[in-house]
């Protein structure tokens, strides 16, 4: 937390709600600024393209990667205003057809927390990732998880 508020020096209720209300309005401020930290340590790492790239590695046009994220087909995640990270294992398979089925069955709305779900180990999937349990043909259990083992990740 930046700085706590100092504690009221009164027995008031009204000056006790303010400071409660201030101390949780600064741990929300924290927990924001993390979480943009976080975005951009995870949109620098080396599996996190921009649409040029994808293009380019998939024979595609940029156009092409753009629209199949605007309609949700492909997780895209904007790094600052223009400019969109891909993870590049997405447009490979199984991931490219299990893609739309994984994220129709989870919870997560937000393309970090799906890209996050895909690379968190599971303990439902002994131990492995989403992402690599789908690759060694564990659909079900991923769907499994998806619905009903995300509460604390999405």
């Amino acid at each position: 937390m930046t700085h706590r508020p100092d504690y009221p020096s009164t027995d008031c209720p009204t000056a006790w709600r303010a400071y409660f209300e201030a101390v949780r309005n600064l741990q929300e401020e924290d927990m924001r600024q993390a979480y943009k930290r976080t975005v951009q340590r995870r949109l620098g790492e080396g599996d996190m393209l921009s649409a040029a790239g994808i293009a380019t590695m998939f024979h595609l046009s940029v156009e092409e990667i753009l629209a199949m994220v605007r309609c949700g087909r492909a997780i895209g995640i904007e790094r600052s205003p223009g400019d969109l990270r891909l993870p590049f294992w997405q447009f490979q398979e199984p991931l490219w057809s299990l893609l739309p089925t994984i994220r129709d069955a989870s919870t997560c709305k937000d393309p970090l927390e799906l890209v996050g779900f895909l690379e968190q180990e599971a303990a439902e999937l002994e131990y492995l990732t989403p992402r690599v349990a789908l690759e060694r043909g564990h659909l079900d259990r991923v769907l499994d998880l998806a619905k009903y083992g995300l509460g604390e990740m999405c």
